[in-house]
């Protein structure tokens, strides 16, 4: 295993700091081509707009301190996946998909003052795979992940553990049956790590599966393509009776996505079908959230009806409305609202639906101007081509949906 290398992270503060150490963080938030890791900090006191920059806020959000804390670059990593995660050691833990030592990605490891460490380097072979995207820490203390395997057209993605020092070890590989996996698992109240897959083309529609932290793995239940099917960019919800919810982007009686719930042993049951109109949406993604009471689930919608909605008791309702895709929700440190990132902006939405934009983030800052080498290097790979070929549907009834899911 290659040895971890540091690199500083160059702080720049703006607006007006709040120490990372010491701030409730409603979300973090890793965005760019090189990259900017944003640790978005919201004020728990004081309303009202920023003087110095009052066109950017709305008069009643809730000031935002942004703080960047580190930039990637090559050494590092670029084009940063998945988010980053807090882990029980007290840092903080992601990865990124190109860059590092064999331009195959990183997992790193962060300070909360912005000091970065690239823990490990994939190096793109059977043993850790390529461009991972994000992890998840298991109650045993271990990262989990997925990546993809560049050298088997029938490998979808790997499933690996990596532990906090840098060491990978793959622990089962998901093949073009099981489908596309695009996020890490989550880890489950039962002990067993619960993840989602995509369709792909000519394979498998997508699937629930289960892993434990051996490796034993099991298909939960099987999305079909006669119904909803494919869970783009998600990651089941734990609900609060123990079964687990999944948002399905495609797929239903109006091929406009739906949602699901299955049991721990694979009953699965079709909860809400989307129409693409303005009152439900099309295509959720990413995973649910509930709110602070657990009285609704929210999701986020995407492409024609871009926007957030709230599902309780078979019946889901828009309560926002975007003009672009937005992000994955995350509920904020006062339970009261949610927090999102659309088109470079962090947006609070309460449960109600009142919308705000607290903050309008930086972009990546480029430090030098690059090489041949590194604009060769930038270019989508032709595993990113094949993978993006992997997704595209087997049936005509849902082609206008897959022309907006190719993968990023």
């Amino acid at each position: 295993m290659p040895m971890p290398h540091s690199v500083d992270g160059d702080v720049h503060v703006k607006e007006r700091i709040v120490t990372s150490s010491r701030c409730s963080c409603a979300c973090v938030f890793v965005r760019g081509i090189f990259g900017c890791l944003l640790l978005l900090a919201i004020s728990g006191a004081g309303y009202g707009a920023n003087d110095d920059d009052a066109d950017r806020y709305d008069a009643l959000a809730p000031q935002a301190k942004v703080v960047v804390l580190a930039d990637f670059n090559s050494t590092t990593g670029t084009h940063p996946q998945g988010g980053v995660i807090l882990a029980s050691d007290g840092n903080f833990y992601g990865v990124t998909t190109q860059g590092g030592r064999f331009d195959h990605g990183t997992a790193y490891r962060m300070k909360p003052s912005g000091s970065l460490t690239v823990i490990h380097d994939f190096t793109g072979g059977p043993s850790d795979g390529v461009a991972p995207q994000g992890l998840v820490q298991g109650s045993d203390g271990a990262l989990y992940g997925i990546s993809y395997d560049p050298g088997v057209v029938a490998h979808m993605g790997f499933i690996f553990r990596l532990t906090l020092d840098g060491a990978v070890e793959v622990l089962h590989i998901l093949t073009i049956d099981d489908g596309v996996p695009f996020l890490a698992p989550i880890q489950a109240s039962d002990g067993y790590m619960y993840g989602v897959t995509g369709e792909v083309f000519q394979g498998g529609a997508g699937e629930l599966y289960r892993i434990s932290h051996e490796g034993d793995f099991k298909v939960v239940a099987p999305f079909g393509f006669g119904g909803l099917y494919s869970s783009r960019y998600g990651q089941p919800l734990e609900g609060d009776d123990g079964n687990f919810y999944v948002t399905a982007s495609a797929g239903g009686s109006h091929h406009c996505g739906g949602l699901l719930r299955i049991t721990p042993t694979g009953d699965m049951t079709t909860l809400y079908e989307f129409r693409c109109s303005k009152s439900d949406g099309r295509s959720p993604q990413f995973q649910l959230a509930y709110d602070a009471a657990h009285e609704y689930m929210y999701g986020v919608t995407t492409f024609t009806v871009p926007g957030v909605f709230r599902y309780r008791d078979g019946a889901v309702e828009t309560v926002a409305l975007f003009k672009k895709d937005p992000g994955p929700l995350t509920l904020g440190p006062d339970g009261m609202q949610f927090y999102l990132i659309d088109a470079g902006n962090l947006y609070s939405i309460s449960p109600e639906g009142e919308k705000l934009k607290v903050a309008e983030l930086p972009g990546p800052r480029q430090h030098h101007r690059k090489s041949n080498q590194e604009a060769q290097r930038d270019k989508p790979s032709l595993d990113q081509d094949r993978l993006r070929l992997r997704t595209q549907p087997v049936n005509s009834s849902s082609a206008r949906d897959s022309q907006n899911y190719a993968t990023d």
